[in-house]
């Protein structure tokens, strides 16, 4: 029983065998590729025994089973032949192709075949961009030929298409290989709409729209557009970027047109005549684009002629702002306005809000300004004039009368309407302008105003400036002059104290004579430029020194003219007490009002009536500084 068990294995194995080997024989004939229904066919044996022996066949490196096919390496290595042949042939074949052909699936081509063998058999390059297509250089390079060709041929914008079409390549690798042919043109874009405008046909646009400007300094919209200029205007921006155009509904002009006009307008005025305007321009212009030339033109001219009457008064009022900050009327003006402020400013805008209502509901009422703001303009600026050439009117119109007081009040008149007419009078009655003599002056007062109120303030800003830092350096020269001839005056007191009391008498006459004397002449500087007062010489005579004293204000008159009578009582103690009033003073306020004790120096003092300034009444502040 076994006997016949191993006879009928071993029968099976020889059979299995001797069928591989017919089915590698098949395989063989076949050229390396056969279909396994095929197969079972050919070797008259029932298919499942041929799927068993395929099984075998494909464990081996040789041969593989792909969608039914039994295909063999040297298989592969043969279509791999011909697919170079054809690619040397084409110059370009895709995966997609090769699959029709050969019934293989993409992925078997494309692996096993086209990049295996890629550089060994097949000689050409995989497509960077696109891995299912291969190509070789001499493809490349006939195909660079052909599109420069083509693009060179080229006069005017033709779509990107046509140009593929004509040159049968692909817009992909068209797309890739038009920056690398040095095209003479560009490419509006890389989508498949785009054109190709050669730069041959550019620069003849250029060139026309150049020319055609220099000779007649204008162009015409319609005819950038025939030329195929989809955006007129940019395009005119961009090639005439230092002209200074003029861009109307119609067209663009130049400059020289504008300037031709322009002259032409100054003469027609100039001479009292009329001027046909449209003669002087070009005939596409259409009435709307003349006037807009037109306005713009007279707004220039009379921007520039108000400016140069405004530039004749700035000489005037320079001169008239500066004046006003040395008179001191400047300072005072805005001292007595920060000084009302206080009390009634919200008052007062309340009462100047109302004032600007009841103002535009008489202007509306009397029907004589008309809309806009000009008209608000010119009737706000005739009540002002009223007000200032009829005084004898003041009671007949109270309401006008009570503007034109806060306007006063408000700000500062440093130039006047009267000023302006009589600098711009002559100007404009030599060009038969008197008429528009007070409209320009009104017109004008308002920012000549504000430009001296400016300069005014820069003077005055500038005057306190040196004033403050000129005072600084007077009192700390000052404090140590003093410090210095009273420390003087106690080291030579405890000298005369040596000497026998009845002798010191004479001593101490001389010395507050001389170093006494010194001291309040340096008290009486210091004062005097306080006061605004001059001062001849550093040496201060008796003379000089009452005179001083009689001069200054009481604040600082009073213990100076005590320290002099100390001078004359041949007593130091006297004038210890009376120099050292004001420290003592300064110290005392400092412990009651923090409720600490301080011990301060005659130099310190400034210092602690600074810090005491937050905490005193504003005037006991201003005569702590005065007697300082």
């Amino acid at each position: 029983m076994k006997g016949s068990m191993c006879e009928k294995w071993l029968l099976y194995v020889l059979v299995i065998l001797q069928l591989i080997k017919e089915i590698k024989d098949e395989l063989y004939v076949h050229g390396g590729r056969i279909n396994t229904v095929d197969l079972a066919k050919e070797l008259n044996v029932d298919l499942s025994q041929i799927n068993t022996s395929v099984a075998e066949i494909i464990k081996g490196k040789e041969v593989q089973l792909v969608s039914g096919y039994l295909i063999t390496h040297y298989y592969l290595e043969k279509i791999a032949r011909e697919i170079n042949e054809k690619l040397q042939l084409q110059g370009q074949i895709t995966v997609g192709e090769l699959t029709l052909q050969y019934d293989l699936p993409a992925e078997l081509l494309q692996h096993n075949v086209l990049e295996k063998y890629l550089g060994k058999i097949i000689i050409g390059k995989q497509d960077p961009s696109d891995a299912r297509t291969f190509y070789t250089e001499e493809y490349i390079t006939r195909t660079k030929a052909k599109i420069r060709g083509a693009l060179m041929g080229l006069l005017k914008p033709t779509p990107a298409a046509v140009i593929m079409n004509h040159c049968n390549v692909a817009e992909r690798l068209f797309m890739c290989l038009f920056d690398q042919v040095n095209a003479p043109g560009v490419l509006t874009g890389r989508q498949a709409g785009a054109s190709y405008v050669p730069t041959c046909y550019t620069k003849a646009q250029n060139d026309w729209v150049i020319s055609f400007f220099r000779q007649n300094n204008y162009l015409e919209y319609d005819a950038l557009t025939r030329l195929g200029l989809s955006d007129p205007k940019g395009y005119v921006k961009r090639v005439l970027p230092n002209e200074d155009l003029t861009f109307l509904s119609s067209c663009v002009i130049g400059s020289l047109i504008t300037e031709q006009v322009e002259t032409a307008l100054e003469e027609c005025i100039a001479s009292k005549s009329y001027l046909d305007v449209v003669s002087l321009l070009p005939s596409i212009l259409s009435d709307a684009d003349i006037e807009n030339v037109l306005d713009s033109l007279l707004k220039k001219s009379n921007n520039h002629y108000i400016d140069n009457l405004r530039q004749v008064c700035m000489a005037t009022t320079q001169k008239k702002a500066e004046a006003i900050v040395k008179s001191g009327k400047y300072q005072q003006f805005y001292l007595e306005k920060q000084l009302a402020k206080g009390g009634d400013s919200q008052p007062g805008f309340i009462d100047h809000k109302a004032e600007r209502r009841e103002e535009r509901r008489r202007k509306a009422a009397s029907g004589k300004a008309g809309g806009g703001s000009q008209g608000r303009e010119t009737k706000t600026k005739a009540v002002k004039k009223h007000q200032r050439s009829k005084q004898a009117a003041h009671d007949s119109d109270s309401d006008d009368a009570t503007g034109v007081v806060k306007k006063t009040q408000n700000i500062l008149e440093i130039i006047t309407v009267e000023d302006i007419e009589a600098i711009i009078k002559d100007t404009l009655e030599n060009e038969g302008l008197d008429d528009l003599v007070p409209r320009i002056a009104d017109y004008l007062q308002g920012g000549l105003n504000q430009t001296a109120l400016a300069i005014a303030k820069e003077a005055a800003d500038k005057i306190l400036q040196d004033a403050g830092q000129n005072r600084k350096q007077t009192h700390s020269s000052a404090q140590d002059k003093v410090n210095i001839l009273v420390n003087d005056i106690k080291l030579y007191e405890k000298g005369l104290k040596s000497l026998p009391s009845e002798q010191q008498a004479q001593f101490i006459k001389y010395l507050l004579k001389s170093l006494g004397g010194d001291i309040l002449s340096e008290l009486c500087k210091y004062a005097a430029n306080q006061c605004n007062l001059s001062v001849q010489g550093d040496l201060l005579s008796v003379e000089q020194r009452n005179k001083i004293l009689h001069d200054l204000t009481e604040e600082f008159k009073k213990p100076l003219v005590a320290l002099n009578a100390t001078l004359s009582d041949q007593n130091l103690e006297s004038f210890y007490q009376t120099v050292d009033d004001l420290h003592l003073a300064v110290l005392a306020i400092f412990t009651t009002l923090t409720q600490n004790m301080l011990h301060a120096s005659g130099r310190q003092v400034p210092i602690v009536i600074s810090f005491l300034k937050t905490q005193l009444k504003e005037e006991d502040y201003v005569k702590l500084q005065y007697c300082h």
